[in-house]
C-alpha cells in the first residue's frame, strides 16, 4: 500500500464496511485504455463509494449510481471540456483531455463543483492532481502531487495545497469523516 494512503488512514477514519471497494481493476483498466494510480485502487479498496466529510466524494469504477461513477460521472465532465475545448486554451482550459497524452482524467468533485483530475503524463502512479476551482474559473495544478499525496496535505489542511475556500471552509467545519454511499 502506498504511503499516502496509509497516513491517510490514520486521520481520516475508514468505514468499517465499505461499500461498492471492490471490482476487477484488470477490466476497468481495459475499458479505461490505461492503468490507474495504485494511490487511487488504495483508496477505492479501503473506502468504496462515499463522500469525505460531506463535501468531497472520489468517483469509484465500481458502481453504477449517478454522480460518483468513475465512467459516468466522470466521463460526463471530460465530454463537456472535450466538447468545449477541443484544443488546449491558454485562460479557460490550458490542458488536453484524456486519452490525449497528458489530457485530464477526472477522479472526483465536491459538491459545489469544484472537479479533481489527474494530469496523465508518464506513469500513473506519477500522475500529479490538477483542480478545478468553479467558483474562481480558475485550473490550479498541484506540480509534482499524487492522488493520495494530494488528499494527505488537503485534509491535514496545508494552505499551499489548491482547493477552494468554500470546500476548505466545509472540511474545517466537519471535521474528517468518510459517510459510505448507500450500495445501489
Amino acid at each position: 500500500m502506498k504511503r499516502s494512503i496509509q497516513c491517510l488512514k490514520k486521520i481520516l477514519p475508514v468505514p468499517e464496511t465499505p461499500v461498492e471497494n471492490v471490482g476487477d481493476w484488470d477490466a476497468v483498466e481495459e475499458r479505461l485504455g490505461s492503468k490507474l494510480p495504485q494511490d487511487y485502487k488504495n483508496f477505492i479498496s479501503l473506502y468504496g463509494s462515499g463522500e469525505i466529510s460531506e463535501w468531497i466524494t472520489v468517483f469509484t469504477p465500481f458502481t453504477t449510481q449517478n454522480g460518483i461513477d468513475l465512467f459516468g460521472i466522470g466521463f460526463g465532465i471530460l465530454s463537456h471540456y472535450r466538447e468545449y475545448y477541443p484544443e488546449p486554451h491558454p485562460r479557460h482550459f490550458p490542458y488536453t483531455v484524456y486519452p490525449k497524452p497528458g489530457g485530464l482524467l477526472t477522479w472526483g468533485m465536491t459538491r459545489d463543483g469544484d472537479e479533481f483530475f489527474w494530469r496523465t503524463n508518464g506513469r500513473p502512479d506519477r500522475w500529479d492532481v490538477v483542480v478545478h476551482d468553479r467558483g474562481m474559473i480558475e485550473f490550479y495544478p498541484t506540480e509534482g502531487l499524487t492522488f493520495g499525496e494530494y488528499l494527505l496535505a488537503l485534509l491535514k489542511c496545508d494552505s499551499d495545497v489548491p482547493l477552494s475556500d468554500a470546500a476548505r471552509a466545509n472540511l474545517e467545519d466537519h471535521g474528517l469523516t468518510f459517510e459510505p454511499f448507500s450500495a445501489n
